[in-house]
Order: C-alpha cells, then structure tokens, then sequence
C-alpha cells in the first residue's frame, strides 16, 4: 500500500503592506462627492484586467482543442475552434478597445482639468471648499477612497474576479500608474516565487496597501496605518488558517510614506520589518525650490506649474510642511547650511545662519523676506485682503509650522528596530541637498534689505522662480520712476527704469548637482544615523527617478534579495516530508 507523504513546512503568512508616497493616495472629496485627486489614472497603455483574463481563458480553451477529439464531434469542435480563434478576438478586441479610449479620455480631461487650474481653484479643491474660510485647512475635506468597480475596470489591470478582494487590501487606495506594476510584482511574481522555494510552502503570502490623506500630518496618517496593519494581519491570519501572531507583516514604503509608516511604528503598530524606498529621511531641499519655482516636465499641471499654485496647497499641507529640512537636515558635504546666497561678487552668504538646528522652524514661520518660504500674499490665496483675515492666515500657518516641528522632534533619528533603507546615488540624476540663489546685477545694502520688485509667482508657462530685487531705501524711488515710465509704454517703461536705478538684481535658484533620484539626495541615505535598533542603508545606481523608483529592476532586485533574507530568518526549518 502507498504510503502518504505531507509537506511538514512551518506554517505561516506574510503579509506586504506598501506604503505610497506623498500625494500617491487617491483622495475623494466629501464636498463634491467624487474623487478629486488621482490625476494620471489611466496613462499607462496597459491591458486592462478582463482583457488579459479574456486572453487566458482562450489561451486554454485553444489548447483544450488541441486534444484528439472523437470523429462525431470533430466538425463541431473545429467550428468552435475558428471561433475562439478569429471571432472572439474581434469582439474582445473592440471590448479594449472601447476600455482604452476611455483611460485615455479621462486622463486627458484630468490633466486638462489640473492644468487650468490656477492657485484659488486648487485651494477650493484641496484645502476648504469655501474661501470665506479660506484661512484653515477644512480637514474633514477629504478621505481616501477605497476604489469603485469602475475604477478597477479602466484603470487598473485586476482581473475582474478579484476587484473585491484587491480592494479589500487596498488596491484602489494608491494611483495605479505609480504602484500598479510594483504591486502585481509582489503579489504574483516575487510571493509565487518565495512559495516555491524549499522551506516555504506552508508560508501564504498577501499583498496590501494603506493609503492616507497627505493633505494631513503623518502622525494622523500613521495612526491609520496602524489600523490598516491590524486590520491585514486578522485577514492573512483567517486565509491561512494561523493565529494572528504567526502573521509576518513587511512594510515597505514610498518616499514620505516612510515618515507616514515610521509614526505608526512608534505608534504602536505590528510591524515585523520595514524596507524603506527613496525616503527623505530628514525631509527634502527640493520641497523648498518647489515652492519658489513650482514643479518642471508633466509634473507641472499635476502639481503646479509656478509659485502661487504650488504654494496655495504647500502651505496647508501638513505632510507637505513636514517635507522641509528639519532640524536634523544636512547636505552631502554634510552641513545643516542647505540655504545660499551667492552674490554679484561671487562671495557666499549662508541664509540659514540666524536659524541653526531647531530654530529651522523659526524660519519657515517668517514671511518678510525675498527668500522666505511663503510670502503673505502666496498664503492667503482666496481670502479677502483685510487685516484681520491676514493675520488669521499667519497665525494658522505658524501654527502648522509648530506642530511640523513637534512631529520632528518625537521622529527625528528614530526607526524601526529591523530597517533596510534603498535609495539612489546616480550622479545622472541630480538632486537638491543645497538651494543656492544667485544674483546678478547691482541691488545695494545687506540681502537682507532686499525687497521683490518683481518675480514669476503666477506665470503660467516656463516658471523658474526668478525675483527681481532692490533695497529697501530704493524701492519708493523705483515705484515712483514705474509709475512715470510706464505712462507710455510697458516694455519702454521697463528699460527706462533699468536705465534710472541701477541698484536692481535678478535673483535666481541654481540647479542642483548632488547625486540622487531627481529629488532625494543620495546623502538622505548614506548618512543616516539610527538612535535605536538596526538601519541598512544601501545605495543604488538606479535608472529611474524618485516617482518611478519602485520600477526599477535593481530596486525589484534588492528589494527580493531582502525579503528572501527575511524570509530565511523568520523560517528556518527547511521543508521536510512527513510519513
């Protein structure tokens, strides 16, 4: 008699919780129903879901033809056969058809829609709907939307089998053109790849993800992946068939999504191992530059094409506003003097000097000078010119200020006791650890006596944050001499003025040089410092940028080698065959 072999592999689950980054949440707006923030869904020129299990079904049904039929039946089967062959591809064909067009159509219609814009329309969007009350965040605005079945449907390529469950972990959270194939990665080939290996058949393995309102702090997004965590760790536990502590829960995270998952951990949430993709551990310089210049290529009319509009949102962003250098920021070099002036003379000034460490924040609170994070005018976008309603506006922003340095201050230097850190060193990929302004023309005084005369804070095309400055004592002579030259002609007034006072300078940002992802610096990687438990921090020469780092195949490679680590510490036992 045959004697019955089992597999007596440890049995057990892991789960992959991915973690996007700022602004890849998909956000639905409570005002006008709807969802107001997944711009690019639908870029991609993928297949949709039913059109690749479509392709599958008649891969099989061809390959069941093939199979020798009985002769009776062989005029039908072959009828049969032409049809899968040549009908049901037309047909299935038009179906994609009709699906891609509608992809495209809507992403169009979006992208349009952001790109005409202008900084009002974005605050009602995304900070309050009404501008009477335009001086705080209305935080209930907004929620993250868990993804309709259309949405699937058109956007994503999930099977339509499973939109329930892949909702249910949270697939419609992110914006798929970001995630959508890293998430496929780990849910089909890197989990069916770990199944196979010796050792972990008896492992299950899912794939989630915990969106968040980035429009709020990462500690309010943390305490929501807490309850994600719980939430996945009880369904992978049930699929199966362990207790909850013999679920292995993975994080693995996006640029500010590592702050987001770094706050739930300190908070209290069950996570076995953190892997940490192109975070900007300290914060990031270039969120400083986007905010003077806007954002460049097709990123603009997504995010904001100059000053105003970027500004508009940046302001009352809590996550955004914990983007910014903390206290604890350095260059490359390294140094915490990430903020420049280099004058007409080639001299270099520091503009950070009175703010060192801690009183960073100090600094993002003032309003007053050329190189100031925000001016009044950009924070108060929408809202009636009236003393009282300007300083309500202040206020609140200084309040946000605070509390981004509060959230700094329980953060700072702290990681999960088992974290791997990629980031990207290419040199090809030049990042901003420093914004150095240069001047050039005559202003006199101390920089600090400066005063815009002009700059590009609302212009629509080729935006670069340049200001036109002069000092303080000059400016009433140079209104005075505008108000005269410009009675004939706007682009002679101009040169005229240039001609009466030659104490104007143009001030501009320099591009960055340091080696990164195109935003992260490769020193938010290299010189991280751990005050608890172990930090692996590897450097990569990756070829895509910050928003595609996930797509990367050395990132997909490292992130396995990873994972398959962990996988051998967590299950030792090799696969044995019971009698």
């Amino acid at each position: 008699m045959p004697v019955e072999q089992k597999c007596a592999c440890k049995k057990g689950a892991v789960a992959f919780v991915f973690v996007p980054g700022i602004m890849g949440s998909r956000l639905y707006s409570t005002d006008r129903e709807d969802v107001v923030w997944d711009p690019a869904a639908g870029l991609h020129g993928e297949l949709s879901g039913n059109f690749l299990r479509e392709t599958l079904k008649r891969k099989q049904v061809l390959e069941d033809f093939n199979v020798e039929p009985e002769w009776y039946m062989e005029a039908g089967r072959m009828l049969k056969k032409q049809y899968y062959r040549y009908v049901k591809p037309v047909t299935k064909n038009v179906n994609e058809a009709v699906i891609q067009v509608a992809r495209k159509f809507r992403t169009g219609a979006s992208l349009s829609d952001l790109f005409l814009k202008d900084a009002e329309s974005r605050k009602v969007l995304l900070v309050n709907s009404d501008l009477s009350n335009g001086y705080e965040r209305q935080d209930d605005l907004l929620e993250v939307d868990a993804g309709s079945n259309d949405h699937f449907r058109y956007v994503t390529t999930v099977f339509p089998a499973e939109i329930e469950q892949k909702r249910k972990r949270g697939w419609g959270e992110v914006t798929w053109d970001s995630y959508g194939n890293f998430l496929h990665y780990l849910d089909k080939e890197l989990s069916q790849t770990l199944k196979w290996q010796e050792g972990f058949h008896g492992v299950e393995f899912g794939t989630f993800c915990a969106g968040y309102n980035w429009m709020l702090s990462n500690e309010v997004s943390g305490k929501r992946i807490k309850q994600k965590v719980t939430q996945f760790r009880q369904e992978m536990a049930k699929q199966a068939e362990v207790s909850e502590s013999d679920v292995q829960v993975i994080m693995i995270t996006h640029s500010m999504g590592g702050l987001a998952a770094r706050s739930a951990h300190l908070q209290g949430a069950e996570i076995d191992y953190m892997i940490h993709g192109a975070m900007p551990t300290n914060g990031s310089a270039a969120t400083y530059r986007n905010a003077h210049c806007g954002y460049d290529g097709i990123a603009a009319p997504i995010l904001g094409k100059n000053a105003a509009e970027v500004s508009a949102v940046l302001a009352f962003c809590q996550g955004g506003l914990e983007l910014l250098p903390n206290h604890l920021y350095q260059t490359i070099q390294p140094d915490y003097k990430w903020l420049k002036l280099v004058d007409r003379h080639k001299k270099e000034h520091s503009l950070i000097d009175a703010y060192p460490r801690e009183k960073i924040y100090d600094f993002y609170k003032t309003t007053s000078q050329w190189y100031s994070l925000f001016s009044d005018e950009l924070i108060s976008v929408g809202v009636e010119k009236i003393p009282r309603n300007i300083e309500l506006v202040k206020k609140n922003y200084m309040r946000r200020i605070v509390a981004a340095g509060r959230f700094w201050s329980v953060l700072g230097g702290k990681f999960h006791n088992d974290t791997t850190m990629f980031y990207s060193e290419n040199s090809e990929m030049p990042s901003y650890d420093v914004c150095i302004w240069l001047e050039r023309g005559g202003c006199s005084g101390n920089y600090s006596s400066w005063e815009i005369i002009s700059n590009d804070n609302h212009k629509w095309f080729f935006a670069a944050g340049n200001k036109e400055v002069v000092n303080k004592e000059e400016e009433k002579n140079y209104q005075a001499v505008k108000k005269a030259s410009l009675r004939s002609s706007y682009w002679a007034g101009r040169e005229s003025i240039t001609g009466k006072i030659p104490g104007i300078s143009l001030i501009k940002l320099l591009p960055p040089w340091a080696g990164g992802d195109g935003t992260v610096h490769k020193g938010s990687g290299r010189d991280v410092r751990s005050e608890n438990g172990s930090l692996i921090s590897i450097g990569l020469q990756t070829e895509e940028g910050h928003q595609a780092f996930f797509l990367d195949h050395q990132v997909s490679k490292e992130i396995t080698s990873r994972i398959q680590e962990i996988m051998q510490e967590t299950y030792k036992s090799k696969c044995q065959v019971a009698l």
